[in-house]
């Protein structure tokens, strides 16, 4: 049976580049260009659509290639997560990504690349599969506005805010003081005499296995030329410290507030929304020493990370069950903090990236004309119809179809690997259900638009108790 539903096909693969606009420091904003493999991640509505290299759409904007062996991790810790919230019947907005069609009358396609469609996204910046795009796109945003005010001749400085933190505070907690104490110094006119431009705030979790929860904001500032002196910084660091006293915690001088001046545009904006993807925590947490364990410190990513593989030990624990008890639990309530933003954007900060944006579009205006004459690739997909859709979410396989997908590049291996699951598990899914496809970008903007979002009270009906854990 198996041999019957192999198909044969076009296993061709190509690489095509787009132009990478770039702001340079300066006031005419002359474009630098770079070519790069690229992969599309603009969507619209609730319905997200991700492909990569061929796939390109000449109206929507072109992001990095994600390989596959990130996105693998990615949509494993993702399940990892998911199973853990729902096993302790904690809602959460997380619980529906990649497990609900956005329009359940359509097919759901899985993309040569990586990319899937008609399919619902959390798009938080917790998700393991929506951050990466959420943090990519953000760095970029940074980094034009940073651009724009080097060439308005705007001093720049990153701000790194934290509080004296236990191992018995709890992360909500923490999180409420630190952001308190964060809204009174940008209050101050220890800071509002400096003529500030704009402000951003980019906030950050780790864990110490010696000191609790550290969270801690990173804020970059523009204020006006030499309005800011190291006078001005004593100053500021220094009302920190007795905001934070007022507030009921210890904030030492030299470590409770620092700030640096930014001299390098692509690395502040990089480090203001430092994640895994930019930056690898430079921890070994499988240390057979208690002392050195104690003094290490560890992002919520990578626990996640460790913990979806399975990795108990590397923790530190002598005792696996205790160590999987202590990581779940401190998981669990990273991801019960609510209202608490990660990315947090004055007024002023929104103007400057709408003025940066409007110029590159100018600049993208005149090379419209030479886009048009590239050549247009066909997309290739598999198409995965409602009904089997459905089958899979009933027989609890679904995830493991996805897994398949960012596990091989290659779609005639995704195919052999799904028919094979429907002859494990006796699905009843036959052929027509699951197909490859190959259409112009035409034909899938128009396709595209044919889709019609299903709420999430019909879906209910529709999974039945599968989805209890999403919000």
């Amino acid at each position: 049976m198996e041999n019957s539903r192999q198909r044969q096909f076009n296993n061709t693969s190509s690489c095509c580049s787009h132009h990478h606009l770039e702001l340079v420091k300066s006031s005419q904003f002359q474009p630098t260009w770079t070519k790069k493999n690229s992969r599309d991640c603009e969507h619209s509505g609730l319905g997200i659509t991700v492909y990569n290299k061929s796939q390109k759409l000449e109206s929507e904007v072109i992001e990095d290639s994600v390989d596959n062996e990130h996105q693998f991790k990615a949509r494993r810790n993702l399940n990892y997560v998911q199973s853990l919230l729902n096993n302790k019947l904690i809602k959460h907005q997380i619980g529906i990504c990649l497990k609900k069609q956005f329009d359940s009358s359509s097919s759901t396609y899985l993309y040569q690349g990586g990319g899937i469609s008609n399919l619902m996204r959390c798009r938080l910046p917790k998700c393991p599969c929506c951050s990466k795009k959420i943090y990519l796109e953000k760095q970029r945003d940074i980094e034009k506005v940073l651009r724009l005010s080097d060439s308005y001749g705007l001093d720049m400085f990153m701000f790194t805010l934290t509080i004296s933190h236990g191992k018995k505070d709890k992360l909500a907690d923490l999180m409420a003081l630190l952001s308190e104490a964060k809204s009174k110094l940008f209050k101050h006119k220890c800071v509002v005499e400096h003529q500030v431009s704009w402000s951003h705030f980019s906030l950050e979790v780790n864990y110490s296995y010696r000191n609790g929860w550290h969270p801690h904001y990173h804020c970059l500032v523009s204020v006006k030329k030499d309005s800011l002196n190291q006078d001005g910084i004593d100053e500021i660091k220094k009302q920190w410290s007795k905001i934070c006293s007022k507030l009921g915690v210890k904030s030492s001088l030299t470590n409770g507030l620092d700030i640096k001046v930014v001299d390098d545009v692509e690395k502040a904006s990089k480090y203001a929304v430092k994640d895994l993807i930019f930056k690898k925590v430079a921890v070994e947490v499988a240390s057979d020493n208690k002392k050195a364990r104690q003094s290490e410190s560890i992002s919520i990513q990578e626990m996640i990370t460790t913990a979806a593989d399975g990795r108990w030990k590397e923790f530190g624990y002598s005792i696996e069950e205790a160590a999987k008890t202590r990581i779940e639990k401190l998981i669990i309530e990273y991801y019960q903090v609510k209202r608490k933003r990660t990315f947090q954007g004055c007024k002023q900060f929104k103007s400057f990236l709408a003025v940066a944006k409007e110029r590159i579009d100018i600049l993208l205006e005149e090379t419209s004309e030479k886009e048009k004459k590239e050549k247009k690739e066909k997309i290739k997909r598999i198409a995965v119809s409602s009904s089997a859709f459905h089958k899979f979410t009933r027989a609890r396989v679904w995830n493991q179809v996805l897994m398949f997908h960012a596990k091989y590049s290659d779609l005639q291996d995704v195919i052999g690997e799904v028919h094979y699951l429907i002859d494990k598990h006796e699905l009843d899914i036959d052929d027509t259900e699951i197909c490859y496809q190959e259409l112009t970008s035409e034909e899938f903007i128009a396709q595209k638009k044919e889709l019609k979002y299903t709420g999430l009270r019909k879906a209910s009906l529709l999974y039945s108790d599968y989805n209890k854990c999403a919000a």
